[in-house]
Formats: structure tokens, C-alpha cells, sequence
């Protein structure tokens, strides 16, 4: 009997089959993280939430909200929330958006023209990431006077 070379050591069919079943394995492990939100950012959960589920993208419209709070006048989260969600039992939120640019209701923030409806949604957006970060500094970071 002669000894095992390289070839008859390891079949080839095995080793492919083996080798499929290990990145089939790594495939379904690695969509069940992605399908389950791991991957994604998480924000605290707030009352405004099923408005700001509309935004693609949470840190770049609470930049463009920052710079939309100064041009719309008097501001309240409540209030534009409240309009916002009147609006949107009629109506869905492209129709409202694309209603707000034919009416010529448009805000210029930070060089962007947008629907008012766009940067009351980022407003508030921006609003609560604020908050959420003044509540989240406040409770990693106490500031306690020592006694004197």
C-alpha cells in the first residue's frame, strides 16, 4: 500500500460539500443578526416615534433640523407633532410633503429648501436626539459638588 499523497488524502466532493454547508451556515447566522436590528443605530424611544420612523436617516435630518429651528417661527414639539399626525390620518407622508411644495410652503435651512412639513420633521427630530443626549450625558455623567 502506498502512502496517502495530497490528492486521495482529502476528497474533493467532501471538502466542497463541507465547504458550502460552513457559508451556508455563516449566510443564515449573518441575516438573522441583520433581519433582527442588531446592526442598526437605536434611539431612545420617545412619544414622537411613529413620525420619526419616516426618516431615512436620523443624524443627518437632526443636523438640517438644528438649522430649520431658527427659521420656523415659535417652534413647539407638541404642536408640530400634533399638525404633523392631523395631516397624515388624510394623507400619506409623500402627499403631504409633495402638498407643502405646491403650496410654495418651503423653509431654507443650512442651504436646503424643503417642504415645512420636511423641516418640522427634522426640527423635532433634532429636538429629541437633544434631548435624548442631554438626558443620556446627565445620567453617565453626574455632576456632583463635593462637600466643602
Amino acid at each position: 500500500m502506498s502512502e496517502p499523497t495530497q490528492k486521495n488524502w482529502i476528497a474533493r466532493r467532501p471538502f466542497l460539500a463541507g465547504l458550502l454547508g460552513v457559508g451556508g451556515i455563516a449566510a443564515i447566522a449573518g441575516g438573522g443578526v441583520i433581519a433582527s436590528g442588531v446592526l442598526d443605530s437605536r434611539y431612545r424611544a420617545t412619544p414622537y416615534d411613529d413620525l420619526l420612523d419616516l426618516l431615512a436617516d436620523r443624524q443627518a435630518s437632526a443636523r438640517l433640523g438644528r438649522a430649520a429651528i431658527a427659521k420656523l417661527r415659535a417652534f413647539n414639539v407638541r404642536d408640530a407633532a400634533a399638525a404633523l399626525r392631523a395631516r397624515l390620518k388624510t394623507s400619506d407622508w409623500n402627499d403631504v410633503v409633495l402638498a407643502d411644495a405646491n403650496a410654495n410652503h418651503i423653509v431654507e435651512a443650512d442651504g436646503w429648501v424643503l417642504p415645512q412639513s420636511l423641516a418640522q420633521l427634522c426640527a423635532l427630530d433634532a429636538m429629541t436626539i437633544h434631548a435624548a443626549d442631554k438626558d443620556a450625558s446627565a445620567s453617565t455623567n453626574p455632576r456632583k459638588e463635593l462637600p466643602k
